[in-house]
């Protein structure tokens, strides 16, 4: 009697679930990462984007003369509207005042905690002549300066 080695080709069903169970742990610990650094994405744009009106806001001095009205501009509107939409999904969700020597305006972040805060929230809040800067605190009505 002839013995053959039997040969079989493929995975066992064992092998393939032992795979998708691997595959299924992987994916639910790196979901949640890919979460924060898109959230963190979210924020670098809107920091860009910010940092952009404190060029604009030196162009519209040197057009007007001070920073009169430049809250009420259609495009600051829009760019202050797409970052707060951006951050909170709330295009409404952001503050930005004006006066004859300077302007500040501020939109929530979505990654929160980065500054000590004790409001909870984390805001990016540009003004005349200065860098974007994160603040704990929103804006208080009126103010012209982020702290």
């Amino acid at each position: 009697m002839k013995f053959s080695p039997k040969t079989t080709k493929g995975f066992t069903l064992i092998e393939l679930l032992i795979v998708i169970a691997i595959i299924g742990i992987l994916a639910s610990v790196m979901i949640p990462r890919f979460n924060v650094v898109r959230a963190k994405a979210v924020d670098a744009n809107i920091r860009s984007s910010m940092s952009v009106l404190t060029e604009a806001g030196e162009l519209y001095l040197d057009d007007n003369g001070d920073y009169e009205g430049w809250c009420s501009k259609s495009d600051i509107i829009r760019s202050l509207e797409e970052a707060a939409a951006r951050s909170t999904n709330s295009a409404s969700n952001y503050k930005c005042y004006d006066g004859v020597t300077g302007f500040a305006a501020s939109v929530p972040l979505k990654v929160q905690n980065q500054v000590a805060t004790s409001s909870g929230t984390d805001y990016l809040c540009v003004e005349a002549r200065t860098s974007p800067g994160l603040f704990d605190n929103d804006l208080t009505p009126g103010a012209i300066n982020c702290n």
